[in-house]
Order: C-alpha cells, then sequence, then structure tokens
C-alpha cells in the first residue's frame, strides 16, 4: 500500500549555468519527500524512525481523488 504520494509532475527544478527548467518525474517526488523527511529528523532528533514517518504523515494534504490509489489519499505538503 503507498503510504504518501508527492508531486513530481511539472516541478520546478535549476539547471547548469543558473537556469531554471520544468521536469516531471518519480525522483523529483523522492527527493521532495526525503527532503521533508530531512527536516523532520532535524526538528525531532531524538525521536524513532517510525516517529518521523508519522510526523509526516500527519502533516501531509488529504486529497479525495487520491484516496483509491493512496492509503487516505494523502498528498506531501510541500511548502514554498
Amino acid at each position: 500500500v503507498i503510504q504518501i504520494a508527492a508531486p513530481g509532475k511539472n516541478i520546478r527544478v535549476t539547471e547548469p549555468r543558473s537556469r531554471y527548467d520544468r521536469d516531471t518525474s518519480t525522483g523529483i517526488a523522492a527527493g521532495l519527500t526525503a527532503g521533508a523527511l530531512a527536516h523532520i529528523v532535524a526538528e525531532r532528533s531524538g525521536a524513532q524512525p517510525r516517529d518521523w514517518i508519522e510526523v509526516l504523515l500527519q502533516r501531509a494534504d488529504q486529497i479525495e481523488a487520491l484516496k483509491d490509489s493512496v492509503r487516505d489519499g494523502r498528498r506531501l505538503r510541500v511548502a514554498p
């Protein structure tokens, strides 16, 4: 069962020589998720890994359209 979805479509990314572009990939979604989890680990360094994941899931948005493919329709909340 997929626990959380993450944005990975049409994401603004940096390119060499100080340029920006838009890209779509599961790698981008994985990177965003890893970054969000790293922030939680930094906030709660004394907690257990299962607690970090629970915080990540609690902070997620619930998207009705995702409920058939992702547990509770959770999507990673990415703040600018």
